[in-house]
């Protein structure tokens, strides 16, 4: 199946920016959790890295071995509902949200 089936809410990284070490970092654990708990671990990473390459900061070799770190480090707190939370943050919003917070 296309990726859009596998994760539907690809829109959400055009409001995030990726230059903040501290953003990266969640967007990797919530992609990472949802990967897990899916089994679409593969298509995860494959949105982190598409997401992340979009940075001057953005470093192959630094990529991988933060991946492979998410899963230890954030123990499935950070989930979807973070990204979903800096998304909305930085502009995002459903075709049914009013704009009330």
């Amino acid at each position: 199946p296309p990726r859009s089936t596998l994760f539907p809410y690809t829109t959400l990284f055009r409001s995030i920016p990726p230059h903040e070490r501290d953003v990266w970092f969640t967007i990797g654990c919530a992609l990472k959790t949802w990967g897990i708990e899916t089994g679409d671990d593969d298509v995860a990473r494959q949105l982190f890295d598409e997401w992340s390459a979009q940075s001057s900061k953005f470093d192959v070799a630094g990529q991988e071995k933060l991946w492979g770190s998410l899963s230890s480090r954030s123990n499935g707190v950070i989930t979807l509902g973070s990204l979903f939370f800096l998304a909305h943050n930085n502009g995002w919003r459903t075709n049914d949200d009013d704009g009330k917070s």
